[in-house]
């Protein structure tokens, strides 16, 4: 069973292995699109190793390359020492979109896996019980998908993965399509059988947009630029498990990737990133943009200014964007329809009917 990464396992030979791995599309009318570019990656038993970095990045494409369902246009990659030449035994994955088969119930799709192994009937039974009963839906076996919640379902999801006893498990962005409560309550049952080494499992590697989220959960971060991909700074985070959000040095480290995530690093941070691991390569202004909350914090913070009543042009007048707001404190919406929207013709006037 896993344990938090120690130093002993870094001298562990490694599971997942990439060196110079080159990914490009094609199309008629833009030609070639680098999406990965000269990216090098290593994973060992016993870490949880996280990919941020905003969307288009190449993250999810190289989740793909390291299963072998997509094979990169160069570089090479090897799992537990051997060219990756098709989809990887002993590996599994966990999508953001659930992705159950609806005819099937909790226990079979949770089985899908182990029957396409070959798993004797009763022995995929039993397996698949094991781990519905670890991931806390116990007693759901026979409801099919659309009878459970969204975080119930994602819980089949990880059912169906551990249930395979991976080495290797790929987490693309699975907590991103649960509400906020949810996804808190299973990234902590999550974690809490990782620490107690209930999980079949030697290693885990995700793909997350979620700052926060990477630092509470991840023994190492990889943060990737884009246009195309590359990883511009790999991050080692040395707090044990269970970690606390609240913890002076948590928040430090957070707000220290936020701002190299925004291009607002100063020196003393790439300092501070340096010392929590080991920097890869500079991050490019053009390369790191912000995020879309970053952005929008920005664009709120200078449109909320008072701001004196302008004449009925028709036009918007928010100093910040062209784009309407429907922002009554900032004079951000069209005149006419500040004008008109209590008289508008699509609404009746009065009840005489």
């Amino acid at each position: 069973m896993p344990e938090p990464v120690q130093a002993s396992t870094l001298a562990a030979p490694p599971i997942v292995e990439l060196v110079g791995v080159r990914q490009t599309f094609r199309s008629a009318d833009h030609g070639e699109h680098v999406v990965l570019d000269d990216v090098d990656l290593t994973i060992r038993e016993g870490e949880i190793v996280g990919l941020l970095g905003r969307s288009g990045s190449g993250k999810s494409t190289l989740l793909r390359i390291v299963s072998g369902l997509v094979a990169p246009s160069g570089g090479a990659v090897s799992w537990c020492g051997r060219p990756v030449t098709g989809p990887c035994d002993g590996l599994s994955m966990v999508f953001q979109t659930f992705a159950l088969f609806p005819w099937l119930t909790v226990l079979e799709n949770v089985e899908l896996g182990l029957e396409a192994l070959g798993i004797a009937a009763a022995e995929r039974r039993r397996r698949a019980l094991e781990a519905i009963d670890l991931i806390g839906l116990d007693g759901f076996e026979s409801a099919y998908p659309k009878e459970l919640s969204g975080g119930m379902r994602q819980r089949v999801g990880f059912s169906r993965a551990l249930v395979v006893h991976p080495r290797l498990m790929l987490l693309d962005e699975p907590f991103s399509a649960l509400d906020v409560l949810t996804a808190e309550t299973l990234r902590t049952d999550i974690i809490e059988l990782w620490v107690e080494g209930r999980l079949p499992l030697k290693s885990m590697l995700m793909v997350t947009h979620n700052i926060e989220e990477a630092v509470l959960m991840c023994d190492r971060i990889l943060i990737f630029s884009v246009n195309p991909g590359r990883v511009a700074a790999e991050i080692k985070v040395g707090f044990p498990h269970p970690r606390n959000r609240l913890d002076p040095a948590f928040r430090q480290l957070v707000d220290d990737i936020y701002a190299r995530m925004t291009n607002r690093a100063s020196e003393e941070i790439e300092r501070r990133l340096k010392d929590a691991g080991r920097d890869r390569a500079p991050a490019s202004a053009a390369g790191l943009a912000a995020p879309l909350h970053a952005v929008s914090a920005t664009a709120s913070r200078d449109c909320w200014k008072p701001s004196p009543r302008l004449p009925m042009t028709g036009k918007p007048t928010c100093r910040r964007s062209p784009t309407p707001s429907i922002s009554r404190r900032t004079n951000c919406f069209p005149s006419w329809r500040r004008r008109n929207s209590w008289a508008s013709p699509r609404w009746p006037t009065a009840m005489s009917a």
